[in-house]
């Protein structure tokens, strides 16, 4: 599976996605106005929800979140 990238202009909302969202999902709020989806049974991050994007993002150009992992590039 790919990592995508989606943003919705109408709601201001980027969802970050590393799977198809599921029924199962367990959502948790990160920080204000950030919402991470996790596998139930691993609680990995499989999607984050960022609202208020563009807000967010022209105020400070960087935006950092209180997530650890690493991201390798896909063979094949």
């Amino acid at each position: 599976m790919n990592l995508r990238f989606s943003y919705d202009k109408s709601s201001d909302t980027l969802q970050i996605d590393w799977c198809e969202p599921y029924a199962g999902q367990d959502s948790r709020s990160i920080e204000q106005g950030v919402l991470a989806r996790l596998n139930p049974a691993t609680k990995e991050v499989e999607t984050l929800e960022i609202l208020d994007f563009q807000a967010r993002f022209g105020k400070a150009n960087q935006i950092e979140l209180p997530l650890l992992g690493t991201l390798q590039l896909k063979t094949g």
